[in-house]
């Protein structure tokens, strides 16, 4: 008996692990076979502790329903529970689908929506729905089926255990993945030189602002024969240059606007809801200050570098990569001028 009971306890446990595994992980590329699998494999847990259980462990056959609705994997849920109400049909079960029933009410209501951020309340109602599926999974002993709620109550008292470290851990793996998703997403958008967001980042930002927006400008921003800074100094100090100029542009926008390095020597700023006159100042006040700066380089030394800027501007139904478009023209042009300049896009003239 004992034997038996540790080693339901190990599988129980080691499901867990597997779920917590499989469905916050990617150890299974296709959806459908994931879902069908964790289906099966939690329904048979179910039929497991249900028929080979011993009275204290029967009621731990409710688990692997609460932990499913728990991640939210709705399709393995309604797997799992389809396949002990099999199984209840089969050895004729007075309840068979109220497990079913049971399931469906509680995704009905939503209550993992409602109770998301409370830790208390995920702990009390994974339990109290626990409650509910043993109470209908009530199965016969010593020849008579139980039904009585104290000694139902009493059965609880382990799988409340089970279940509430069960819900610890697989909060603390979610929590986890979440930081570590959140650490990978800020890699992904973020341009390590200057902790700017990259183009990829420029891009999902700048159309949501954009459209957000009932007017919006784009400054296209280059550094001067770049590359003969390159040549003469190195790349490392390429890169300090590349660096303090980024810091140049942060100092002259608002928290609220988009500054990006888009690769190289080239830089975006979105700003939204002014007027072309002032965006032209800033773009102005911007070019005066690279102008004056003393671009200090690692040996202590320092050198003076210049920047033309490309200004142009769209509305909520004008794409941002056409403004873009326009923006890099007005570049060219402040180039081919003679470099150090802002010139607009010829649409705002």
């Amino acid at each position: 008996m004992f034997y038996t009971s540790f080693m339901i306890f190990c599988t129980v446990f080691t499901s867990i692990y597997v779920l917590t595994k499989i469905y916050y992980g990617s150890t299974c590329q296709s959806n459908t076979s994931r879902d069908v699998g964790l289906g099966i494999l939690f329904g048979g847990i179910s039929v497991l502790l249900l028929d080979y259980g011993t009275s204290a462990l029967q009621p731990l056959a409710y688990m692997p329903f609460v932990l499913l609705v728990f991640v939210g994997a709705r399709v393995p849920t309604y797997i799992a529970v389809s396949f002990v109400s099999a199984y209840l049909i089969a050895v004729a079960h007075p309840l068979s689908f109220l497990p079913l029933i049971a399931v469906l009410l509680y995704d009905l209501f939503q209550v993992r929506g409602r109770i998301q951020h409370s830790l208390l309340a995920h702990v009390l109602t994974l339990n109290g729905f626990g409650l509910l599926i043993l109470l209908t999974m009530a199965r016969y002993v010593d020849g008579s089926m139980r039904t009585s709620l104290t000694d139902s109550l009493q059965q609880m008292l382990l799988p409340v255990l089970f279940t509430t470290l069960s819900f610890l851990y697989l909060m603390s793996e979610r929590q986890g993945r979440l930081v570590r998703l959140n650490a990978y997403q800020h890699l992904a958008e973020r341009d390590t030189l200057t902790g700017l967001p990259n183009r990829y980042a420029w891009e999902l930002q700048a159309e949501r602002m954009a459209k957000q927006a009932s007017v919006y400008h784009l400054l296209t921003l280059d550094l001067d024969q770049f590359k003969q800074v390159n040549d003469r100094y190195g790349h490392l100090n390429g890169d300090a240059v590349l660096e303090q100029f980024s810091m140049i542009l942060e100092q002259n926008t608002r928290q609220a606007d988009i500054v990006a390095r888009m690769g190289g020597e080239e830089f975006s700023v979105l700003l939204t809801d002014l007027p072309t006159e002032q965006v032209w100042q800033i773009a102005e006040r911007i070019r005066s200050e690279v102008e004056q700066h003393t671009f200090r380089l690692l040996d202590g030394s320092s050198i003076h570098v210049t920047t033309s800027i490309g200004l142009s501007s769209g509305k909520q139904d004008i794409p941002v990569q056409h403004s873009m478009e326009l923006s890099d023209k007005a570049l060219y042009q402040a180039k081919r001028s003679g470099r150090n300049l802002v010139r607009i896009a010829s649409h705002l003239l």
